[in-house]
C-alpha cells in the first residue's frame, strides 16, 4: 500500500521557519546549560547517561552490565533527569512545570 506524500503550504513552512529562528537562541542557551549541568554530575552518573542516551543502551542492558536491578536503574535515571531539568531551569532562569 503506497503512502500519500504530505505537502505543506508555503505559509506554514514560512511560519515554522520564523518560529524556529525565534526559539533558536533559547534552545542554544538551554543546550549550553545542560552541558554545564552534566559536568557537575559524578563521573558514574555521567557514564550512565552517556551509555543510555549517546550509546542507546536499553535500561535492561545497562542494569545487566552494572549488576543493578532494572527498577533501581529506572529510578536512578528518573532522578538524574529531574536533577538536570531543575539545574537547566535554574541556570537559564526559566523553570516551567
Amino acid at each position: 500500500m503506497a503512502r500519500d506524500r504530505l505537502s505543506f503550504s508555503e505559509d506554514l513552512i514560512e511560519s515554522l521557519a520564523v518560529e524556529h529562528n525565534e526559539v533558536k537562541p533559547e534552545l542554544e542557551s538551554r543546550r549550553l546549560a545542560l552541558n554545564r549541568c552534566i559536568e557537575k554530575l559524578s563521573y558514574n552518573d555521567q557514564k550512565i547517561l552517556q551509555r543510555r542516551y549517546q550509546e542507546n543502551n536499553t535500561i535492561a542492558e545497562l542494569a545487566l552490565e552494572l549488576n543493578r536491578p532494572v527498577k533501581q536503574l529506572y529510578k536512578s535515571l528518573e532522578k538524574l533527569r529531574r536533577s538536570l531539568f531543575l539545574c537547566v531551569g535554574r541556570t537559564t532562569n526559566r523553570i516551567s512545570f
